[in-house]
């Protein structure tokens, strides 16, 4: 199920600019990744793990095929309405950057790559790069929606 457009229009107009380059480099610089979606709600933890007194994400990570991975975020907005989803490479890539303590692993992002000689769902590597996944990949996730309105 796809979100509605005019709702993340302004989202997937800023995501592209940044991506072309709007900054006037060859894509968006850390500062400005990192002061993208500030009405975002993140889900405080990767799935499986749960936080603690402290603060401090405790477990281990469950691990996620990409559909499973659409399918997660969509229980939690049952759970908690907000629309969680799978987040764009810009939000995910700006909250690496506002919170280095995160897990360094590959989490899935909401694209495909389409022009892979075997296309596929993408994933976020700890560097911050996209890298095509099968779909059966297992990989970590961690769900976003867009906050009050």
């Amino acid at each position: 199920m796809l979100p509605a457009v005019p709702r993340r229009l302004p989202q997937l107009l800023l995501s592209l600019a940044l991506l072309a380059g709007a900054s006037g480099g060859c894509g968006p610089s850390d500062e400005e990744l990192m002061a993208y979606g500030p009405n975002l709600v993140w889900q405080a933890c990767d799935m499986g793990m749960v936080l603690d007194e402290d603060g401090e994400c405790q477990g281990v990570a469950e691990l996620y095929e990409w559909e499973e991975a659409i399918d997660a975020c969509l229980m939690l907005s049952a759970e908690d309405p907000g629309n969680f989803r799978l987040p764009t490479e810009i939000e995910l890539r700006g909250e690496l950057l506002r919170h280095p303590e995160l897990t360094p692993a590959r989490r899935w992002i909401d694209t495909w790559d389409l022009d892979a000689e075997e296309p596929g769902p993408e994933v976020l590597d700890p560097a911050g790069f996209k890298r095509r996944q099968k779909p059966e990949s297992k990989r970590r996730v961690r769900c976003v929606h867009d906050g009050p309105r």
